[in-house]
């Protein structure tokens, strides 16, 4: 599996003699490449100047300011290498050549089914029905292992129902909404770390260091899927739960609300019950609260982690790791476009 790369610091990424280089600033670190052995299947954060490999890249994920000598994007284009530009916690500007060669047939089925009132609609509540289903199943499981008495899955039965009454998009964005303060409700009681507290979402920007974490993995998470949507010829453009706009990859959004449970959820749960992230890993300024450099290694090495992890898909029959289901999910939603199959968003069962 190819390596996604994580930029967390200032520097230029250029490119030489037919190899890729970051280059931090203000480092007081050896130029001597450290990573010099690697294991590829480890998370690769990017601190001191070292060559990335051009043919095991997956990605290059910005989050500091950097700058790119004008070869880089030739040699990323050519090697159809997405760079991600994320501003804090939102992916703001991708450079991507596979998005400027799409399939025509496929951006028109697209386009029909969001031109269309009743297929965007059902695309929509397809949706809703999937991230709030993983949502429920992820809550399960931490009542089986906690014993949470205070867990009712029965609470999320009507608003489930109210999906299929919907008359439109912004019914459909208000009960998924309804279903996510839900959701969040339950989070206390899953987080044992009494370091760790969460009493409602928060961003742009985040407030305290639960949502903090939250934005930044679910950051990872909008990462990965533009890296994993693009060589489907799939328009990240047209979406159908959220309302398509100028410069964002609105279909992101809409595949990353099926994901964040099954992925970015554990990973928050995991990394402050077994107290891997701590206290002093976050930093607060003008009523913001941001992960710091360590905090940011922590999170980004446990991401990386589990989207290389592979479990058994019953869907596919056989194994794959996360980042090879998110674009097995495209690929069946590229069907449904077809009229080839029907489409159901994967379904936690583990």
């Amino acid at each position: 599996m190819k390596t996604i790369y994580y930029i967390i610091n200032k520097g230029t990424l250029f490119a030489d003699n037919g190899n890729i280089y970051f280059e931090p600033y203000d480092t007081t670190k050896s130029n001597n490449d450290k990573f010099s052995n690697y294991n590829a299947d480890e998370l690769i954060t990017i601190e001191s100047r070292r060559s990335i490999p051009i043919e095991n890249t997956a990605a290059i994920c910005c989050f500091s300011n950097v700058i790119f000598d004008s070869s880089l994007l030739s040699y990323t284009a050519r090697y159809n290498i997405p760079v991600i530009i994320f501003d804090n916690f939102a992916p703001v500007g991708t450079f991507f050549n596979n998005f400027s060669h799409s399939d025509g047939d496929l951006t028109i089925f697209q386009s029909l089914h969001f031109i269309s009132k009743s297929k965007r609609l059902a695309i929509a509540r397809k949706l809703v029905h999937g991230a709030i289903a993983n949502k429920i199943v992820n809550l399960a499981y931490y009542s089986n292992r906690y014993k949470l008495i205070n867990f009712d899955v029965h609470r999320f039965s009507p608003i489930i129902q109210q999906i299929y009454q919907a008359k439109d998009i912004n019914s459909l964005m208000l009960i998924e909404a309804q279903a996510q303060k839900l959701y969040f409700a339950h989070f206390n009681l899953i987080l044992k770390n009494p370091d760790f507290s969460f009493s409602k979402r928060v961003f742009n920007p985040p407030t305290d260091p639960i949502n903090a974490l939250l934005s930044f993995v679910y950051a990872l998470l909008y990462a990965t899927i533009t890296t994993e949507i693009a060589p489907t010829f799939l328009n990240p453009f047209i979406s159908y739960l959220h309302e398509p706009g100028s410069n964002r990859f609105s279909l992101i959004w809409d595949f990353s609300e099926i994901f964040k449970p099954i992925i970015c959820d554990r990973i928050v749960f995991k990394l402050i019950n077994s107290k891997i992230i701590k206290p002093n890993m976050f930093d607060f300024s003008n009523d913001k609260c941001l992960l710091n450099k360590i905090g940011r290694q922590k999170v980004v090495a446990a991401f990386n982690n589990k989207i290389k992890t592979t479990i058994f898909n019953r869907e596919a029959k056989k194994q794959q790791s996360y980042r090879t289901i998110i674009r097995y999910e495209f690929y069946k939603f590229i069907r449904y476009l077809k009229n080839e199959n029907d489409y159901k968003p994967i379904k936690m069962w583990w």
